[in-house]
């Protein structure tokens, strides 16, 4: 169900000022697979769909495709059982520090989208549709897992392709690039999600991941 704020609760205290935001547009639904491996670095590819609905009388839905290139960092700590003779360690590391995980499996994600109070005060459909740049955190033991993602959505295209803006951040200065990215988005979501995986280890983790939304989050992994 979606996330609903009253802008007119009487709510007191710390929390009063952001009761009183109107949240226009929650994040109904996320429907991805992904996969990963992070052994003190490491990175990860996320495609799918996403879902933000619009709050109030026209209840209007948006569905799009999404596709993110993760860089992670994180530990992981595997099942402590002797590996079987003839079991290669490097197949070892892989089953301790990857995941994968499926729409299928069962799972929530639930957030809150906000406009850039830079560029607008308020969202329509298709401000959500373009490049989109994410820091996540997540947390797995064994199949369970739970993430917490900032999306920003909706900056405008570039010209090369996500991947190369991996490689950008890693050789220029990275908080200069994301100021400027983040800047020139038309909002952005905070995303609590939740679900199983398959994976056998214990681990925490956290991502820049930078991608697409809309019709070029089909083209953006190719």
């Amino acid at each position: 169900m979606p996330i609903q704020i009253n802008p007119r609760s009487q709510v007191t205290g710390p929390y009063a000022a952001a009761a009183r935001i109107p949240v226009e547009w929650t994040v109904d639904r996320l429907d991805v697979w992904s996969a990963s491996y992070v052994d003190g670095i490491g990175g990860g590819i996320t495609k799918g769909t996403i879902a933000f609905r619009q709050n109030g009388a026209s209840r209007s839905l948006v569905a799009a495709p999404i596709a993110l290139a993760a860089v992670s960092i994180g530990v992981a700590e595997g099942a402590r059982a002797p590996a079987p003779r003839g079991i290669n360690t490097a197949v070892s590391a892989i089953a301790k520090n990857s995941s994968l995980s499926d729409p299928s499996l069962p799972g929530v994600a639930l957030g809150c989208c906000f406009p850039n109070p830079l560029k607008r005060r308020s969202l329509n459909a298709g401000d959500f549709v373009g490049t989109c740049i994410a820091v996540s955190g997540s947390a797995d033991f064994g199949p369970a897992g739970a993430q917490l993602y900032l999306l920003f959505f909706g900056i405008p295209a570039v010209a090369s392709s996500p991947r190369t803006h991996l490689v950008d951040i890693v050789s220029s200065d990275p908080s200069i690039w994301l100021m400027w990215q983040l800047a020139r988005s038309n909002g952005f979501a905070l995303i609590d999600a939740a679900g199983l995986s398959l994976s056998i280890s214990a681990g925490l983790s956290a991502s820049l991941m930078i991608g697409a939304i809309g019709h070029s989050a089909t083209a953006c992994m190719s």
